[in-house]
């Protein structure tokens, strides 16, 4: 065990490095590893560390390269912090001439994986004792090309070239969860979303990348985060990250991405929400309509060919189509064509003090929203814009207030037009002469016509004075 501290100061936490040093003062302790069993020699290497123990292993296979085994493997176990033997060595036999590897080490459980049949076993780390297996794992032919796992959460995880990733309870071998996106078609040529080395595990997820190292995938490759619990798909995100393992920290995935040579940092992002009301004063009885917008303002929305874009921000979008629409805003990919915005809740403040909850609404693909509303007292509103954030947001509001005045006075009553004419047609009939029958007629044909149309005119008027006066 070799200790930085040790070879620059002691427990020191400032250090002050400068000269030549000799590596050989940092060595904390050093002990012999196990040299022989049985009479045979060994030669015996460190497979696994973990906070407690240091895991030695010698398979031997039929030459360099080549990862086939002979047949048997030697193990022993060392304390990590004192280098004491805690186990070991003993021999374990295993499946000749097959390519059987350890896969990952970790929460006192080291696994062993047999590429050609894609089985796993589970050996105690503070023993060396077998525990289970082999467990017998979903997979197809593309997966006995390349392997990988890691330990966490009580779970080995195990993911493959043809594209899935299994989760094991450590204890018990059983298989709580497999993972895979399924029938490539024709985006790879192998069928299937192959899985890369390239991990990263936290915050309950286990983050991989598709793509193979050596090319750039002939398919739109994605970072992918399955909930290690579940085994569900958390989010997806486009992009080859090549061999660079994902890096997680303070709440955020760093990942380097080969097809633009980018690095990008994935996490929640802050918004800012605006909200304005129209008219600002209006009258009891009429509507108000709030409106405002919902942007992500994250410091990518201000780099060069982004902020061109979207000047004022980027518009806020729903979780679901968060990786189509991450893809067109900063790599080039086409604008998803169901775009989905976030929800705004509005709400208010009445003049009496009382909590008025209007309901909610959603963004547009500006970021835009909308909402009317009708006050019911007189006085001022104070109007609260929420959107309330999300997996991808932090919450954001803001306000804005509206002066409800008295309603107008009520208008007197109006006859219609068609009343006014028919009133003033029989009071002029009314104010005629009689005359005979004959005469009567003649006199309706021609002279009565012009004085109901001269009533109608008069009608027109009066109610165009109506109108005239609501707008006052």
């Amino acid at each position: 065990m070799w200790n930085s501290s040790r070879l620059y100061g002691g427990d020191d936490l400032v250090l002050s490095v400068s000269g030549t040093y000799d590596w050989n003062d940092g060595i904390e302790w050093s002990v012999p590893t196990p040299t022989e069993l049985n009479g045979e020699a060994l030669s015996l290497s460190v497979s696994a560390r973990t906070p407690e123990v240091i895991l030695l292993r010698q398979t031997p296979t039929p030459g360099m390269f080549i990862s086939l085994n002979l047949g048997w493997e030697v193990v022993a176990g060392m304390d990590a912090r004192t280098g004491a033997l805690l186990w070991g060595p003993v021999n374990h036999t295993l499946p000749v001439m097959q390519d059987i590897g350890l896969i990952a080490a970790g929460e006192g459980v080291y696994v062993l994986h047999n590429k050609d049949t894609n089985e796993a076993w589970g050996y105690s780390l503070t023993t060396g004792n077998y525990m289970w297996g082999p467990v017998k794992l979903p997979g197809n032919a593309w997966s006995t090309i390349t392997r990988s796992g890691d330990i966490a959460y009580g779970k080995v995880f195990i993911w493959d070239y043809g594209g899935y990733c299994s989760a094991i309870n450590l204890q018990t071998g059983e298989i709580e969860w497999t993972w895979t996106r399924g029938d490539a078609g024709l985006d790879t040529p192998y069928g299937s979303y192959e899985l890369w080395y390239n991990n990263a595990i936290a915050d309950g997820k286990i983050i991989l990348s598709e793509g193979k190292m050596y090319d750039p995938p002939l398919h739109p490759a994605k970072t992918v985060a399955i909930n290690a619990t579940t085994g569900e798909t958390v989010w997806t995100l486009t992009g080859w990250t090549g061999r660079n393992c994902p890096v997680v920290a303070d709440g955020h995935v760093i990942l380097w991405n080969s097809h633009d040579a980018k690095i990008y940092s994935i996490g929640k992002g802050p918004t800012t929400t605006t909200v304005t009301a129209a008219p600002k004063v209006t009258k009891l009885g009429t509507s108000v309509l709030v409106e405002g917008s919902v942007l992500d303002i994250s410091a990518g929305s201000k780099q060069d060919g982004v902020v061109e874009r979207f000047p004022n921000g980027i518009p806020a979008a729903d979780d679901s189509i968060m990786d189509e629409w991450m893809s067109y805003v900063y790599m080039q990919q086409v604008c998803p064509e169901d775009f989905m915005g976030v929800t705004v809740h509005i709400t208010a403040i009445d003049p009496n003090g009382n909590f008025q909850d209007y309901g909610i609404t959603v963004t547009d693909m500006s970021g835009n929203f909308a909402l009317p509303f009708e006050p019911e007292v007189e006085g001022t509103y104070w109007v609260t814009a929420t959107f309330e954030g999300s997996d991808s947001y932090w919450q954001s509001t803001a306000t804005t207030y509206v002066t409800v005045d008295p309603a107008p006075e009520p208008f007197p009553d109006v006859p219609t037009a068609e009343e006014i004419a028919a009133d003033s047609a029989q009071r002029t009939v009314n104010m005629l002469p009689s005359y005979p029958e004959l005469e009567m007629q003649a006199y309706l044909t021609i002279d009565l016509v012009i004085l109901i149309l001269a009533a109608i005119g008069v009608a027109i008027g009066l109610v165009a004075y109506r109108a005239l006066r609501k707008q006052k």
